[in-house]
């Protein structure tokens, strides 16, 4: 994963408005393994920014993915 990709949280988080499921934008890569994740609503307007780990991730794909 790497910024300005896509991804859905696949882990709850109790202390935020954002539920499983729900789609953001990795706006910074703080490590290897830690991203800042931006969620938006319909309207662009931010729901919640937070730092998550990878493994509370997963990347989504908008075209095909060629395996190798």
């Amino acid at each position: 994963m790497k910024p300005l990709d896509t991804v859905a949280l696949i882990k709850p988080i109790n202390h935020s408005k954002i539920v499983v499921g729900q789609v953001g934008c990795i706006v910074s890569q703080l490590d290897h393994q830690t991203f800042e994740v931006e969620f938006v609503d319909l309207q662009g307007f931010t729901i919640d920014v937070l730092t998550l780990m990878e493994a509370d991730l997963m990347a989504l794909h908008f075209e095909e993915v060629k395996l190798t």
